[in-house]
């Protein structure tokens, strides 16, 4: 089923399992249940709150700017996308390439970049006593960048080199 929206829509979705494909709404809300969402067309200033249940949200290729709570798999489209996550539940985050821009809301997130201009900040550093975990990182262009200055405190930091002669900087503020 595909589901259109126009002008300012909201859709709530029933209890229960359900699979979707949606275009143009601004905020879509779920249930219980484990809920597959894909958006068709990009989205902007949208608020995606699936509830309950292990969810999964597809964006659409292009760019995409949304708030994002209780989805457990987030795609990422062809574009530089912005996504903030709003609750502090674990989840996982698979950029999609072209500069995405990830703002964690404080669990144990993992991020899977697919390009080396794709950042992540955490929001509530200084509060997340969660571990978050950034894979598929590529360091081969001069915007490869893991920012980690929000980080200072108490907390230990650990990196791993998959590659030969990978390096590490840290700065702590």
């Amino acid at each position: 089923m595909t589901l259109t929206g126009g002008g300012t829509d909201t859709l709530s979705l029933d209890t229960g399992t359900i699979s979707i494909s949606i275009a143009s709404l601004d905020s879509i809300f779920g249930s219980a249940g484990n809920d597959t969402v894909v958006m068709t067309t990009p989205v902007s200033g949208a608020k995606i709150d699936l509830a309950g249940g292990t969810d999964t949200l597809t964006l659409a290729n292009g760019t995409n700017s949304l708030n994002i709570a209780n989805v457990e798999s987030i795609v990422g489209g062809t574009g530089a996308d912005t996504l903030v996550l709003i609750d502090a539940g674990g989840h996982t985050v698979t950029g999609g390439g072209s500069g995405d821009s990830i703002t964690s809301g404080g669990g144990a997130d993992v991020f899977k970049y697919a390009a080396s201009s794709d950042s992540f900040t955490n929001a509530v550093a200084a509060a997340d006593a969660h571990t978050d975990q950034i894979a598929n990182f590529n360091d081969s262009g001069p915007a490869a960048k893991i920012d980690l200055t929000g980080l200072a405190g108490a907390g230990t930091e650990s990196f791993a080199g998959a590659k030969a002669g990978a390096t590490f900087a840290l700065a702590f503020a």
